[in-house]
């Protein structure tokens, strides 16, 4: 219904250019496996606008490109960076994607060098355009925080990583346009904008962080993520960080000496100062783009459908639509999600882990010392190997024995009081 209207109030296609290291559009597969099917996220554009892959070697945007989308731009060229800012400086939109962690470039490692890096910045960009990505840094949110499984398949366990987010009402704006309508946005190893002092641009956050985050150095997630030690060694600053913000206003080049030594002259004039104010969306996160963060797949009749489950997709549609000139069917567009979380249930598990946490680490650290003791004497061995054990040796190993059950009973009690709340409330709304 969205489509068939939009597409009737405008007969003219507009057209979004891609800039991406990701294959959003589909192509090769990196792993040698033949062709990728196009994002969810590349479909849905599709469906209302015309979208051309300019690849990653760009020496100037074409004219007719409507809206600039540039996603995860790790390790541009120096003509293509060129080829941006005088795009944007020129009176071009552009919505932009940058990443202090992708996952979905590190779900594709390189055998040559598997500790590289999966970031992406445009630092003398953002430096011109009156902004700052903080370089390094992920956002963790103990509130936005979502709900994974971990530990091992026999005895699995629900906890929160505060490194994926999951953002709903109070951390959207709902004065600007773009983002008015949305509900739910899914989030992965985001990093935090903001803007840099004496700027002539100004800077209007769209997504924020809630007050209960803090900045997490990359490396603690980029190789083995473990949600148990983020949550233990979390502590709030008080500050809420930026996700995505939208920059506006008049801007220097990044480039006050011209062309880069890399770039090949096109024949057009340098634009050293914005004709208009700048349009620009930043977004500190590429994986908000992809499937797995906003749509699950359903087969229906023999088809596959991707359903979205937040408004990931919207968000992005929803910039472009800005961008390109009309916005009359946000509303409309962006109200297929809704989320009614049991945010009763979740304020509750919440406190039961901050609760119970010390006392069960206390006691796993207790079982794993007794266990390492236990295990020493047990293989302690005399003359030819036999193990030769005293009367108060054999007795220490019964009481560690015993001491080993009574801390793993206690540690049972403890994660079984995690859920005592949670039950009792359930009983309570049954009696009702």
């Amino acid at each position: 219904m969205t489509r068939a209207f939009f597409n009737l109030a405008n007969p003219q296609q507009k057209v979004v250019g891609v800039i991406s290291t990701l294959p959003i559009t589909g192509g090769l597969d990196p792993s040698g496996r033949g062709m990728t099917q196009p994002w969810a996220v590349a479909s849905q554009i599709n469906q209302l606008f015309r979208l051309d892959d300019l690849g990653t070697e760009v020496a100037v945007v074409p004219d007719a490109v409507d809206v600039l989308l540039v996603v995860h731009p790790q390790d541009l060229s120096g003509a293509t960076r060129y080829a941006i800012d005088q795009y944007v400086l020129g009176g071009g939109r552009a919505v932009i994607f940058v990443d202090p962690h992708s996952e979905i470039a590190a779900g594709v490692p390189d055998p040559a060098n598997p500790i590289a890096m999966h970031n992406s910045n445009l630092p003398e960009l953002f430096r011109a355009w009156g902004l700052q990505l903080a370089p390094g840094m992920i956002v963790g949110d103990r509130l936005a925080a979502r709900r994974v499984r971990t530990g091992p398949p026999e005895r699995p366990e629900a906890i929160d990583y505060i490194a994926w987010l999951t953002l709903q009402e109070g951390l959207i704006d709902r004065d600007e346009t773009i983002t008015n309508q949305l509900t739910l946005l899914n989030m992965g190893t985001v990093g935090a904008l903001s803007p840099i002092d004496g700027a002539t641009t100004q800077f209007v956050p769209l997504i924020t962080s809630s007050d209960q985050a803090m900045l997490i150095e990359r490396i603690q997630i980029q190789f083995v993520p473990n949600p148990q030690d983020l949550l233990t060694n979390f502590v709030a600053t008080g500050d809420t960080y930026a996700l995505a913000a939208r920059i506006s206003g008049p801007a220097a080049t990044a480039f006050p000496d011209g062309l880069p030594d890399d770039a090949v002259a096109t024949g057009r004039e340098h634009i050293a100062e914005s004709v208009v104010d700048i349009n620009v969306v930043v977004v500190a996160d590429s994986d908000i783009l992809a499937d797995r963060s906003w749509v699950r797949m359903q087969q229906f009749m023999g088809r596959t459908y991707a359903m979205p489950a937040a408004d990931n997709g919207a968000f992005v549609v929803n910039a472009i639509d800005v961008f390109s000139g009309s916005s009359e069917l946000i509303a409309l567009r962006s109200r297929g999600i809704t989320s009614r979380p049991f945010v009763v249930v979740e304020a509750l598990e919440r406190a039961a882990e901050d609760r119970f946490r010390a006392t069960e680490q206390m006691l796993e650290a207790r079982i794993a010392e007794t266990e390492e003791k236990l295990a020493a004497m047990e293989t302690s061995e005399g003359v030819g190997g036999a193990i030769v054990l005293s009367a108060e040796q054999s007795q220490a190993i019964a009481d560690f024995r015993l001491e080993l059950l009574a801390s793993r009973k206690e540690l049972r009690n403890v994660q079984l009081s995690l859920r005592n709340d949670i039950e009792r409330l359930g009983r309570l709304l049954g009696f009702l």
